[in-house]
């Protein structure tokens, strides 16, 4: 096994998260756009719970 320590692992997930984010932002813009102009899916509506739960 690798001597990659606790803290190395909480850098590494925290670095991912924030490199995730952006994207992460993006698609949620996308989705309001779509719901508040009334031109939304029922998976919109839960890709939008996803998205803002993971965030």
């Amino acid at each position: 096994m690798g001597s990659e320590t606790v803290r190395d692992k909480l850098k590494a997930l925290r670095e991912s998260y924030i490199k995730s984010l952006p994207l992460k932002l993006n698609d949620a813009d996308d989705i309001y756009g779509r719901i508040k102009d009334g031109a939304h899916s029922d998976a919109d509506i839960a890709n939008m719970h996803r998205l803002v739960h993971s965030i």
